[in-house]
């Protein structure tokens, strides 16, 4: 009778290249992985306002769960972030300014920073107008501070 036994040399000939052909192909595809984007391009992130005449100057608008609040006044119209430079969380409007309940950063009514940890001041966003006349808040775009689209033009 034969011994089917397969000794160790005979079993690394018969096996490694395969595994090398397959390490190979997993280093590849990890080669051909890292030449892509991590992040997919999304849709822009446009928020409708509304009409200019929604907006009269003085009013403070909280936009709802987008982390925007909208200002106009007789300059313009225009839109502050309300996520913390520091850590991310939203701030508050107090009447004078944003406070920040995590770690207490203060900003002035222009986003400027008073007090606290954050490392910079709050984004300001374009306001754009549509083709419908509405005014939206392009997230996707920030703005120097002090930039307003003008209600009437």
């Amino acid at each position: 009778m034969e011994d089917k036994r397969q000794s160790r040399r005979d079993f690394f000939s018969k096996y490694a290249p395969a595994a090398f052909v397959g390490a190979l192909g997993i280093w590849g595809g990890s080669l051909l992985r890292f030449t892509l984007p991590t992040l997919l391009p999304q849709a822009t992130q446009r928020i409708k306002l509304g009409m200019p005449d929604d907006y009269p100057p003085g009013p403070v608008k909280n936009v709802d769960d987008e982390r925007v609040m909208v200002f106009s006044d007789a300059e313009g119209i225009y839109a502050i972030s309300t996520t913390c430079t520091h850590l991310g969380c939203v701030v508050t409007w107090t009447g004078r300014g944003f406070t920040c309940p995590c770690h207490g950063s203060r900003f002035d009514m222009k986003g400027d920073i008073e007090a606290g940890p954050a490392p910079s001041a709050l984004v300001w966003y374009r306001i754009t107008r549509l083709p419908s006349g509405q005014l939206a808040v392009d997230m996707d775009d920030s703005v120097k501070p002090g930039t307003k689209e003008p209600l009437y033009a």
